[in-house]
C-alpha cells in the first residue's frame, strides 16, 4: 500500500515536473516571440517616424513654392495695374 502510494506520487510529481518543463518552455518561446515583435514595433515606429518626417518636410517645400508663386503672381498683377 504505502509503494502503491508512493508510486502514485511519483508519477504526479513527473507529471508536474513534465508540465512545468512544457510551460517553461512556452514561456520561453514567447519571451522570444515578444522580442521580436517589440523590435519589429521599434523598427517599424521609426521608418514611420522617418517618413512622417520627410513628408512634413516635402510639405514646407511645397507651401514655400506655393508661397512664391502667390508673390510672384501678386507682384505681376501689380505691375499690370500700375
Amino acid at each position: 500500500m504505502v509503494e502503491e502510494i508512493k508510486q502514485q506520487y511519483k508519477q504526479k510529481l513527473d507529471d508536474q515536473k513534465k508540465r512545468l518543463d512544457d510551460v517553461t518552455q512556452l514561456n520561453e518561446s514567447l519571451t522570444t516571440e515578444l522580442t521580436s515583435l517589440k523590435e519589429l514595433f521599434n523598427e517599424t515606429k521609426s521608418s514611420s517616424e522617418n517618413r512622417i518626417a520627410q513628408l512634413q518636410n516635402d510639405m514646407r517645400v511645397v507651401k514655400e513654392e506655393w508661397e512664391k508663386k502667390c508673390q510672384e503672381l501678386e507682384y505681376t498683377f501689380q505691375k499690370e495695374t500700375v
